[in-house]
């Protein structure tokens, strides 16, 4: 396995899926919509749908937060109507610097990808029973939209651009080799394989997100 493909890949998965993941969400808000005619009961439906990726979800920003010892005001993973959007869940910590906020705020996007290389190596898929295999194409579902940050969360990314420029600065200041761990990184097969498992995953996301957005898309054209 070629580690620099494998990794060019699982970028180029992701951020697919990223946006992948907001379409299919706004479509099937359209679909609810178009087929109950009601705003908040198609909040409710949706943070319904989407209830077991929402307690990952905040359950990763409350447990990096605590991990990080910064304490945790509130926590909800009721969702809420606010000025006309869905909030499926909130976690109010406090801030003392942007590196720890940083962290907290992407912390559903690793405890996400941990999640679906777990259910990678139950190997559900290849079991023949089909509820089983429903239940697990739902849960790839529902965890690849919520492990995204939302915009609240990444508000501390704005300082994390000039400590990178630091960084490079310092690295070429004291002309730092870092190939030491970029070769630690090619000895790792074991590494490798779980990259191109949870690849895999990635994949099997983007497919379902695809599969949800075109069926939807036919019902809004059919039944417009």
């Amino acid at each position: 396995m070629n580690p620099n493909l494998q990794i060019l890949a699982f970028l180029f998965l992701t951020l697919v899926l990223f946006f992948l993941s907001r379409k299919s969400t706004s479509l099937l808000f359209q679909f609810l919509i178009n087929h109950f005619g009601s705003k908040r009961l198609s909040y409710a439906i949706l943070a319904i749908i989407y209830l077991p990726g929402t307690i990952l979800h905040e359950l990763s920003h409350f447990l990096m937060a605590n991990i990080l010892f910064l304490k945790v005001h509130d926590i909800s993973i009721f969702p809420e109507v606010d000025e006309n959007q869905l909030k499926l869940g909130k976690v109010i910590f406090e801030k003392k610097d942007f590196v720890r906020g940083i962290l907290v705020g992407v912390a559903p996007i690793f405890v996400g990808l941990s999640f679906l290389l777990w259910l990678s190596s139950l190997g559900v898929g290849s079991s023949e029973n089909i509820f089983y295999k429903a239940l697990l194409f739902y849960l790839i579902f529902v965890i690849s939209t919520s492990m995204f940050s939302s915009k609240q969360d990444l508000v501390d990314l704005v300082y994390l651009i000039p400590a990178i420029l630091v960084f490079v600065f310092v690295i070429y200041l004291f002309g730092i080799d870092l190939g030491f761990f970029y070769h630690i990184f090619q000895s790792l097969e074991g590494g490798l394989k779980f990259l191109y498992a949870l690849n895999n995953y990635l994949g099997l996301s983007i497919l379902i997100h695809l599969s949800v957005l075109l069926i939807v898309k036919v019902y809004l054209k059919l039944f417009k």
